[in-house]
């Protein structure tokens, strides 16, 4: 896993890097707004856990697991 800078310089994506079933290797983007986490019982955004300045788009829910 790493990030990148975006052009602008003030934003970041997190890469996660590996391979898929087959062996392929692949990179993925991923958005902590849309990544969740359990904390309690609720499943929280990590963009927001962390205290980054992120849109989630939704609020904390219900982790049922």
């Amino acid at each position: 896993m790493f990030y990148k800078k975006d052009s602008d310089g003030k934003y970041y994506s997190v890469i996660l890097k590996g391979r898929d079933e087959s062996g392929k290797e692949v990179e993925e983007y991923l958005d902590l707004a849309y990544v969740f986490v359990k904390k309690g019982r609720k499943a929280q955004s990590l963009g927001k856990v962390l205290k980054f300045e992120c849109d989630p788009c939704t609020k904390p829910f219900e982790w049922t697991m």
